[in-house]
């Protein structure tokens, strides 16, 4: 015997997993789809300027922004939209990205990621550096306080495979090993803007083509302050999400947060310190001075 009660549940229960199925499989080809736009994008760029997140990449990208809108008379739409105001500025398109290893954002460990050498061949690629260890403290409150990604204390932080000193050692590696990849390479460090900022500017300008760079770093850089742009963020000055307080009341959870260079000493224990630097002996190169900025 069928009960009525009985059938429509079970009906309304194939329904349901039937739509599950065709939500799975549109979100499967929503994402081929982006990723295709994305590599046929990215094979159109003429440059990169590529990172691991919280080396001061917003603050290059600010400061790129604001001398190529000076230079080439663009508007102030453009200070956050590298792609457009490089197109505009006729310097070939520029793009801002955490690329070169493959995996970095999909919470693999770091010994799953591979380098994607085919994307930078023929390419001008800038690569920014930052001492890992202020880079890993300023990532814990991205993620924690931020993305909402991670929760647990700074030191299991350090430790995690996914998002860790492994995994940010593993980044600066493979990028060395392949820096003879694309046509041109240009290695500049977080601690280099910070104490020669105009010079460091006019490098990355001249590198990607901007003639007359001098001439509009210097008020760039004076733009991009970290007065100025915590006042714009603070203020509401940014429109982007992305350059949004996760909680205003939460100094911490900033995206201009503090920018000081060797402030991981306020954060990091002798212990954590230890253990960036085994990692550092096990998993970097020899020849690579990215890891740490040279103590005095």
């Amino acid at each position: 015997m069928e009960y009525p009660g009985v059938a429509a549940a079970q009906k309304a229960s194939e329904t349901a997993r039937a739509w599950a199925r065709v939500e799975r499989i549109r979100k499967r080809a929503s994402g081929v789809i982006k990723d295709v736009r994305v590599a046929a994008r990215n094979r159109r760029m003429a440059s990169f300027i590529v990172s691991y997140p919280k080396t001061g990449r917003t603050w290059l990208r600010v400061m790129l922004g604001k001398a190529l809108i000076e230079r080439y008379s663009l508007s102030e739409e453009r200070l956050l939209d590298t792609y457009k105001a490089s197109r505009a500025a006729g310097i070939g398109p520029v793009m801002f990205s955490h690329g070169g290893p493959r995996y970095l954002f999909d919470f693999r460990p770091y010994d799953k990621l591979t380098f994607d050498a085919d994307l930078y061949r023929g390419k001008k690629v800038v690569h920014l550096v930052r001492d890992v260890r202020d880079t890993l403290v300023s990532y814990y409150f991205q993620l924690a306080k931020r993305e909402m990604l991670f929760e647990g204390e700074m030191s299991a932080f350090l430790r995690d495979a996914r998002f860790g000193a492994p995994k940010i050692i593993a980044y600066y590696t493979q990028w060395f090993r392949n820096r003879n990849v694309p046509r041109a390479f240009l290695a500049v460090s977080y601690e280099q803007m910070r104490a020669e900022p105009v010079e460091t500017l006019t490098r990355v300008l001249t590198f990607l083509g901007v003639a007359d760079a001098a001439r509009v770093a210097p008020a760039a850089v004076e733009y991009a302050s970290f007065e100025n742009m915590k006042k714009m963020e603070t203020g509401g000055g940014f429109k982007r999400k992305m350059m949004q307080p996760g909680d205003a009341q939460d100094k911490e959870s900033y995206k201009v947060r503090k920018g000081k260079v060797g402030g991981f000493r306020e954060y990091l224990s002798d212990t954590d310190i230890a253990y960036v630097d085994a990692q550092i002996a096990a998993l970097g190169d020899a020849g690579c001075d990215w890891y740490k900025k040279a103590e005095k």
